[in-house]
């Protein structure tokens, strides 16, 4: 497994050959018979070249910057431990409160509300509320969309 972070920052402008090295080797002679798997990951989806692009160099782009409503709740469930959770939560409703969030601003609702749930418990077993997780969610609102525009995203990309 080969990760390359940023892969837009990998092809330099102005330096044609840059990406060109790594796509050799990633679809080159040597390559052909070995098993590799090439992470790429990138901010800017549009500044990867087009010739990076086509199958045997790239077979699945995986789009991280937006959840579903499913994606939601179980990355929530997930970071919140199920033994805490009120039994009566709405998740449709806690997922329409992280509605267009990346998946660490998701994460965060999660982790911000099982330690406020920790904190309130004093000691006894803590329990994770829709209330501190629409709360934790709508506190995250601005810093959320701030990181979005920041990165050129739109809501619906």
């Amino acid at each position: 497994v080969v990760l390359f972070e940023d892969w837009d920052r990998e092809q330099r402008e102005g330096d044609m050959f840059a990406a060109g090295h790594i796509m050799s080797a990633v679809d080159g002679v040597l390559s052909k018979t070995s098993e590799v798997i090439i992470i790429l990951t990138t901010n800017y989806p549009s500044k990867i070249a087009p010739g990076m692009q086509r199958p045997g160099r790239i077979d699945k782009i995986v789009n991280f910057n937006k959840f579903g409503e499913e994606d939601i709740i179980r990355l929530l469930k997930t970071a919140i431990p199920e033994g805490i959770l009120h039994p009566e939560i709405n998740w449709k409703e806690v997922a329409k409160n992280c509605e267009n969030y990346s998946p660490a601003f998701v994460n965060e609702v999660g982790v911000s509300s099982k330690l406020k749930a920790i904190r309130l418990a004093n000691g006894s077993t803590p329990v994770v509320t829709q209330e501190m997780l629409t709360s934790a969610a709508q506190s995250l609102a601005s810093r959320s969309k701030t990181c979005q525009e920041a990165l050129g995203f739109s809501p619906t990309h």
